[in-house]
């Protein structure tokens, strides 16, 4: 609903004296923006749910998984909380069940299964940094439920045939976590050097001031994210 979506803003625009157009893009588009100086590309996002897309001067040309947590989005936030119930009811005297049964307040793997059939989908999801704290002090079950993110997160970009650059984004794959280091060292092993996606709004910042900036795209893209990527270490720059 692009269209009915801009013309939300008009209003709020208008009394602010501003004439301008508005246009709505998806948030791939935008997390491409924030990791390359470029319209094309692919970009690979695990936050809360999955996806791959392939960007093609600006315009989303394909996508891969996006499915949501029911049928898809393998390898995202919500996926790993997901994983982290099933084994903890399958295995409940371990350390790793503890753990997810002190998160989730359950006392009996039956408590468990009931939080769980009541679909709190925004603590599902919250145990995505449990699984990857986890996983960081080696905990088994933790790292086979990384391992097998990672494997997912791959298959899905794998899916779209990747152009470079190819840009990560989203909480698992844009910070310091065990999935973006083994999907990095996966794609690195192929000779790829993805890319990190940083600031979105900044990325949509950059979108919107190409057309009426003097700077050439790459030192506005430079101004706008350039200094984010000094601070932030990026290791895929």
């Amino acid at each position: 609903a692009g269209p009915a979506t801009a013309a939300l803003f008009t209003p709020a625009l208008t009394a602010l004296g501003i004439t301008a157009r508005v246009d709505v893009i998806g948030d791939v588009v935008t997390a491409l923006a924030a990791g390359t100086p470029t319209t094309s590309g692919t970009v690979l996002v695990a936050g809360t749910g999955a996806i791959a897309a392939s960007i093609r001067d600006g315009v989303v040309a394909g996508t891969a998984d996006g499915l949501g947590w029911l049928l898809g989005d393998e390898g995202s936030g919500r996926w790993l909380g997901l994983q982290a119930v099933r084994a903890a009811v399958r295995d409940w005297d371990s350390p790793f069940a503890a753990r997810v049964a002190a998160r989730t307040g359950a006392r009996t793997a039956n408590e468990m299964v009931y939080w769980a059939q009541a679909l709190p989908l925004s603590e599902i999801g919250a145990l995505a940094p449990l699984v990857c704290e986890a996983a960081r002090s080696a905990d088994p079950h933790a790292t086979a439920i990384v391992d097998q993110a990672v494997t997912h997160l791959v298959r899905t970009l794998d899916e779209l045939g990747p152009a470079e650059p190819i840009v990560l984004a989203g909480g698992l794959l844009a910070g310091d976590t065990p999935v973006r280091d083994g999907v990095l060292a996966t794609l690195r092993t192929r000779g790829l050097h993805p890319r990190t996606s940083l600031d979105p709004a900044a990325g949509a910042a950059w979108l919107a001031a190409r057309p009426s900036s003097p700077l050439s795209p790459a030192a506005l893209h430079e101004a706008l994210l350039g200094d984010r990527r000094i601070r932030g270490g990026d290791p895929g720059a």
